[in-house]
């Protein structure tokens, strides 16, 4: 059985910038959400949050 961490993470797109074009952003309770303009309905969880600024 592969558990989901045991593969390596794959970016969209074929360079960063073709994948940033189509995030958009808004505010919900002085916190910041990302989401995908092509795809507004998919969802990531994640167990923690990180900021801009560590993930860059």
């Amino acid at each position: 059985m592969t558990h989901a961490s045991d593969t390596p993470l794959e970016r969209s797109g074929s360079s960063p910038d073709e994948a940033v074009e189509t995030v958009e952003a808004y505010e919900d309770d002085g916190r910041t959400v990302l989401y995908d303009a092509e795809n507004p309905l998919a969802w990531v969880e994640a167990s923690e949050a990180v900021t801009l600024a560590d993930a860059a």
